[in-house]
């Protein structure tokens, strides 16, 4: 196990020394990348001038009474449940686990779901900035799989919608669903990965409504995916 890990400062570093090319014009082709997050937190800290973690407890988690949920840092050694590797041993950190903004974000399904709930209620982001959010970017091609501003969309042509963010990362994964016509959501979380995580919260959209999800894959495919 590697005692020094990287920081979301070594990950800028990295990509201004390495300059690499531009994937593709703008609004010409949605791409994930997990990296844009690690950046978006170190702006979250230069316009707070806080940590991320930190602002994340002070604007978040303590008003929001998620007592369980907190973001970990760089080789901070911190009182949580651990990760497994499919043959059951502990997944031990290395260098690429420092960073924070693409996962690092600990929670409970009971703490999502007060996040879910600050959601509806206005306690989190303004409506008009949530439709924004849940407003279709990614459709360059037909299809009923979007991707908004930080969350998966699936579009029905009923006009049903799932509002959504699956991820994985070292031998954590979790499904987060959110189906804003029943104000129901689905969370689902695992700590030896496992993609009856992703089946078992699309089978679950049938109890709440006519969701007919038989034609979308909704796992995660990449294989080190982040807590997306």
């Amino acid at each position: 196990m590697r005692t020094q890990q990287a920081s979301n400062t070594d990950v800028l570093t990295t990509l201004m020394n390495w300059k690499p090319l531009k994937a593709a014009n703008a609004d010409r082709r949605f791409q994930y990348c997990n990296t844009n997050y690690v950046l978006l937190a170190l702006i979250v800290e230069k316009v707070s001038g806080i940590s991320f973690p930190e602002y994340m407890k002070k604007t978040f988690f303590e008003p929001l009474g998620m007592n369980n949920s907190f973001v970990i840092g760089p080789n901070e050694q911190v009182n949580h449940m651990m990760s497994f590797q499919p043959n059951n041993a502990i997944w031990n950190l290395d260098f690429s686990d420092g960073p924070y903004g693409d996962k690092n974000i600990y929670s409970t399904p009971r703490d999502l779901l007060v996040w879910d709930r600050a959601l509806y209620d206005g306690k989190v982001l303004q409506q008009p900035t949530l439709d924004s959010a849940y407003t279709p970017y990614s459709n360059e091609k037909p299809g009923i799989r979007n991707y908004g501003l930080g969350w998966r969309m699936l579009n029905y042509p009923t006009g049903k919608k799932i509002i959504f963010h699956n991820g994985h990362w070292h031998g954590f994964n979790v499904a987060f669903s959110r189906l804003p016509d029943e104000k129901a959501t689905i969370i689902i979380i695992s700590n030896k990965y496992n993609q009856g995580v992703y089946s078992t919260a699309k089978k679950l959209y049938e109890v709440f409504g006519q969701y007919n999800g038989k034609d979308e894959d909704l796992t995660e495919q990449s294989p080190e995916g982040g807590a997306r």
